[in-house]
């Protein structure tokens, strides 16, 4: 029974901090890790290719990415909801905010420049 319990979830990043490299996370296109003393941990991923996505489920109100340093244009699909564009710079930017927590996927999408996932923060609360 215990097996495919385990077997039937989805993976999901629950409010807190996850690194670039966690099981939920789905990456497609040209990803590479790229060490980096100023990163957390040391390392994150990152894609220069237009079209390299990351799809993950979180459940929370509110998603951070912190990114690394690069520098570029990304879309935004939180659900079924209008993608949205947002430009990256290094800094830590906030992807989506709820008034409720609730369970969401999310797939973020390089359009120019580059990505980079440092890592990404759920919050329960704000």
């Amino acid at each position: 029974a215990m097996k495919d319990y385990i077997a039937s979830l989805t993976p999901t990043l629950y409010p807190g901090t996850h690194q670039e490299d966690h099981w939920a996370l789905a990456y497609s296109g040209e990803w590479e890790t790229v060490r980096d003393p100023g990163a957390v941990l040391g390392a994150y991923r990152r894609a220069s290719e237009p079209g390299a996505t990351v799809s993950f489920v979180f459940e929370g109100r509110a998603l951070t990415l912190t990114p690394g340093p690069v520098g570029g244009t990304i879309e935004v699909q939180i659900d079924d909801g209008a993608p949205r564009r947002l430009e990256v710079g290094g800094e830590p930017l906030r992807l989506f905010s709820a008034p409720c927590p609730a369970t969401h996927r999310a797939r973020i999408t390089l359009l120019r420049g580059q990505i980079g996932v440092d890592s990404l923060t759920v919050y329960s609360a704000d």
